[in-house]
């Protein structure tokens, strides 16, 4: 029955064991593709920032070319090279939000898409082994028991069959004593006597046979309680590997699942990351843009700038729990834009 109970749990250690693997390579095949595509975005906003770049020097080129010769007509040009100015900057947001799903799109990466479902897995199979490591203990506790009442029972029987013996000697002693007194005291060939000695000595020959019997029945249980004890030190020794493995699996199995609960922290960082990579670039192309408005104010643009600024600050705000030397001079650079496009609004209300 302990063997039995000894490979059922053998058996459902090796089961949690095999889903612990197949749950961390599932989350490596993961993380390494969602490596593979953060690689692939990052560059393609590099790309993109590259054609941005060089639509604005075309864009600052038809404007200064503008300024210098009014006579050649380029504002149609200057508007289609603005409105794909503006484009760029709408596909580099859109970047940064392709970017900031990476580690939640479900068709890319489906066992970081919902931490939640990682973290209810973890906690199911801890729970699994918790329930096996109590079922393990009550194995042993049912076994323990079951063997000392096995024990105490044959000690039992052994103080019984050395009582019986010990009597058994005592009445044979005082019967042997009776037939050597009759014997000594016996002047005759008294019939009676002789039949009284006979079944003396018939009794005594029974007890001896009883006594042979007693012997071999106290060695079969000694063998017995001797067999018995050999077993429960057997189990005892496979009970304390077994539980060894299974510690030593959990041991491993929770520095794996801290070790991808560490990659997950550093995907969603590098994730937040390319978010404000991309919000930089765009405030760069946005400061550029009012640099070049405050040279034609137009009040209605300004305000529709400046709202535009507000919107871009409180989405950098929205990172506070990531902002670090980077970050900080970005939103700064906003606040700069801010205050000078404000400035620019109250002048032109001045003027007006």
């Amino acid at each position: 029955m302990a063997d039995k109970q000894l490979e059922f749990l053998k058996s459902k250690v090796s089961e949690l064991a095999q889903k612990h693997r197949t749950i961390v390579s599932k989350l490596k095949d993961d993380l390494k593709q969602a490596m593979e595509i953060a690689s692939r975005e990052k560059m393609r906003a590099m790309n993109l920032e590259n054609k941005l770049d060089d639509e604005k020097r075309r864009y600052y080129a038809l404007e200064a070319q503008k300024a210098s010769n009014p006579s050649v007509d380029s504002t149609k040009e200057i508007m289609e090279l603005k409105s794909a100015l503006n484009a760029e900057i709408q596909k580099s947001t859109m970047l940064a939000n392709q970017l900031k799903e990476i580690a939640m799109d479900s068709n890319n990466i489906e066992s970081l898409k919902d931490t939640a479902y990682l973290k209810a897995t973890i906690i199911r199979l801890e729970t699994d082994l918790k329930a096996e490591s109590e079922r393990t203990a009550r194995i042993k506790t049912d076994a323990k028991e079951k063997l000392e009442l096995l024990i105490e029972k044959h000690e039992l029987e052994i103080k019984t069959i050395l009582k019986t013996k010990k009597e058994v000697e005592t009445h044979l002693a005082e019967l042997q004593n009776e037939i050597d007194s009759i014997k000594s005291t016996s002047t005759g060939t008294n019939e009676f006597l002789l039949i009284n000695i006979k079944n003396l000595e018939n009794q005594n020959n029974e007890l001896k046979n009883s006594i042979e019997e007693k012997n071999t029945l106290f060695e079969s249980k000694s063998q017995e309680l001797k067999k018995a004890i050999d077993d429960l030190n057997s189990f005892q020794l496979k009970y304390n590997e077994q539980i060894k493995d299974h510690e030593e699996n959990s041991l491993h199995f929770h520095k794996l699942i801290k070790e991808q609960e560490n990659e997950l922290d550093r995907l969603s960082k590098v994730a937040d990351r390319f978010d404000i990579i991309a919000m930089d670039r765009q405030v760069r192309c946005l400061k550029d843009e009012v640099l070049h408005m405050i040279k034609t104010p137009s009040q209605p643009r300004l305000k529709i700038t400046l709202q535009n600024t507000i919107e871009l600050k409180k989405r950098l705000k929205r990172n506070i729990e990531h902002l670090d030397e980077f970050t900080l001079n970005t939103l700064q650079e906003v606040d700069e834009i801010e205050n000078l496009l404000r400035n620019h609004i109250f002048m032109e209300k001045e003027n007006n």
